[in-house]
C-alpha cells in the first residue's frame, strides 16, 4: 500500500464521506455516477471532465480521491510518467491501483485535510469530485487545497471539479439527492457556492479559472512561483 499518514477514524464525522466508497459501490460507480448522474442529474458530461484531465495532467501527477481510476484510465495522457494516488479509503486505492497498474502508481493512504507526507514535487494535482465530499464550509475545506498545493512544484497545476449547492444549477432531482447525501454525511456541500469556491481557491492558487457546467464547478489554478 505504500507509506501512510493520518487516516480518518470511524468516530470522525468526516468518515462517512469516504467510507461510502465500498468495493461493491466501486464496481457500479462508473455506471451510476459517470454515465447517468453526471449527464442527467448534475448536468456535467463525464467527457468534459476527461478533457479536463487531458488538458491539465503533467508528467508527474498526483490524484487525490481517484475514485475508480476512470479518468486517468480513459484520458489520452502520453505525457504521464509518474503517478501517485492518494485516498483515505484503502478500497479506493486498491481498486484504482489495479485499474491503473500500467502506470505503476504509488498508493498513499492519507487524509487530505492533514499535511500529506510525500517527498518531492509533482507537476499536477487532480482533486476531482473531492471537495463536495468534505464536511464544513469551503473556507474550512481550503485546508485540503493548501495541503495539496504544497505537493506541487512552483508553477504546477491543481485542477478538479466539485458539485455546488446553488439552486440555479440543480435539477429537481439534483436538489433532492444533494439534500439526502448531506443528511447522510456522504456530501458536505449544502452551503457551497461559486463565490465561496473562488474566494477559497484564490487564497492558494494563481491564474485561477472556474467554469460552471450545470451544478458542477470545473476549476484549475497554478501554485505561485
Amino acid at each position: 500500500m505504500g507509506r501512510k499518514t493520518k487516516v480518518i477514524a470511524e468516530a470522525d464525522p468526516a468518515y462517512a464521506g469516504q467510507a461510502a466508497y465500498t468495493p461493491a459501490l466501486l464496481r457500479v460507480y462508473d455506471t451510476i455516477v459517470l454515465r447517468i448522474s453526471n449527464r442527467w442529474v448534475w448536468r456535467c458530461p463525464t467527457s468534459k471532465l476527461v478533457a479536463h484531465y487531458e488538458a491539465n495532467v503533467g508528467p508527474d501527477h498526483l490524484d487525490a480521491g481517484p475514485g475508480t481510476g476512470y479518468f486517468l484510465d480513459v484520458a489520452d495522457l502520453p505525457q504521464l510518467r509518474g503517478l501517485v494516488l492518494v485516498d483515505a479509503n484503502p478500497a479506493v486505492l486498491q481498486h484504482a491501483g489495479r485499474r491503473l497498474a500500467r502506470f505503476e502508481p504509488e498508493l498513499l493512504e492519507a487524509n487530505v485535510l492533514v499535511p500529506i507526507d510525500h517527498p518531492g514535487g509533482v507537476d499536477s494535482v487532480g482533486c476531482n469530485y473531492v471537495l463536495h465530499c468534505l464536511l464544513g464550509t469551503l473556507g474550512e475545506k481550503g485546508e485540503a487545497i493548501a495541503n495539496l498545493t504544497r505537493l506541487l512544484r512552483p508553477g504546477g497545476v491543481l485542477f478538479g471539479s466539485t458539485i455546488l449547492a446553488e439552486p440555479q444549477g440543480l435539477t429537481a432531482l439534483g436538489r433532492r439527492l444533494l439534500e439526502a447525501y448531506n443528511r447522510k454525511g456522504v456530501f458536505g456541500n449544502a452551503s457551497d457556492t461559486r463565490a465561496e469556491l473562488e474566494r477559497m481557491l484564490a487564497e492558494h492558487l494563481t491564474h485561477l479559472e472556474i467554469e460552471i457546467q450545470g451544478a458542477v464547478a470545473v476549476f484549475r489554478g497554478t501554485r505561485p512561483a
